[in-house]
């Protein structure tokens, strides 16, 4: 893993890895700011990441660090990891070769071709480029732990997770607030945060709460009764995972994977605060009936969307190639 955020990619391989020590002889190859976050029993060989996809140093280490190895398989996360280690395997042929692709544009199949195996994180993600032999792996992870005792929020509570980058939508939420009675909890920080702040100031919005980044967002999922992801682009976002685990509904546009997991009324236009607002005012009118619009998408998020069935499927396709 050749990335340096603190985002879905990092989380992945993070939980991937310290998972996989279970069965699996595993060495992580990344920036050393990840080291902490993985178990000590890790073999971590630290690369400085901030270097880039066409850095002669860093694909020399590369080759020598897989020299010294060995390993039986060699997985690359995302396109700039997966651009290097492509060009790296005419020279190692002794192990197979898995990418795995977060998004909908990284790596490209110029560099996907030359794997053993592509995995995709989410159904629209392998739809994104036909003609690759995909293998979909949905993300997978451990539900969230709120801590005790809880701070309790104000109520009806919605929440938004994630960066505050134009891409998410956000300035359209707050829109869709000026007709709306309930309390939205915006967890996280980023670029847009002082614009957004400025949005609920210039149009006089209330019941508006930043929180920023908060190693307790399981205190706000847990209890929220919705969940937007208004988002123009994701991959197949943890948040909708965790929320989902957490039994909390989710209204979300078209991106990553929402309408392989939620329930049709749930997927709503891009850049629509009147979509927005109408999908509140649904959850507000009938919270119970809502919530039980939901209960497939819980089912299957609760039998489909762990840590271990992540693990599973993807040591699956470990095995499949030795």
């Amino acid at each position: 893993m050749l990335s340096r955020g603190d985002g879905g990619l990092e989380k992945h391989v993070v939980e991937m890895a310290n998972t996989l020590l279970k069965t699996c002889r595993v060495s992580v190859l990344a920036d050393p700011r990840y080291r902490e976050r993985l178990d000590p029993a890790i073999n971590f060989v630290a690369l400085d990441a901030r270097k880039g996809r066409l850095s002669f140093t860093l694909a020399s280490q590369l080759k020598r660090i897989l020299v010294d190895l060995k390993p039986d398989i060699i997985h690359a996360h995302a396109g700039k990891a997966a651009s290097i280690m492509a060009l790296l395997k005419p020279f190692y042929k002794e192990s197979k070769w898995v990418v795995t692709r977060h998004n909908t544009t990284n790596p490209s199949a110029f560099y996907l071709r030359r794997f053993d195996a592509c995995i995709a994180v989410s159904h629209k993600v392998a739809e994104s480029e036909p003609s690759i032999n995909w293998h979909v792996v949905e993300n997978g992870t451990q539900p969230l732990q709120p801590s005790e005792p809880l701070t309790p929020l104000q109520q009806p509570a919605i929440v938004t997770i994630g960066r505050l980058v134009k891409i998410k939508g956000l300035d359209f939420v707050l829109d869709a607030w000026k007709n709306l009675d309930a309390h939205l909890y915006i967890i996280g920080d980023g670029p847009e945060r002082a614009a957004l702040e400025q949005q609920v100031q210039n149009e006089g919005l209330k019941n508006i709460h930043f929180v920023g980044y908060t190693e307790k967002v399981a205190d706000y999922l847990c209890q929220a009764k919705l969940m937007l992801m208004p988002s123009f682009k994701e991959g197949a976002p943890y948040a909708m995972v965790e929320a989902l685990l957490a039994s909390v509904p989710v209204v979300a546009t078209d991106v990553g994977n929402a309408k392989a997991l939620l329930p049709s009324h749930a997927i709503i236009e891009k850049g629509s605060a009147e979509a927005i607002e109408n999908s509140v005012k649904q959850l507000l009118q009938k919270p119970e009936d809502f919530q039980a619009s939901f209960a497939d998408s819980f089912s299957y998020a609760r039998e489909n969307l762990s840590l271990d069935k992540m693990v599973e499927n993807t040591v699956g396709i470990y095995k499949s190639l030795l």
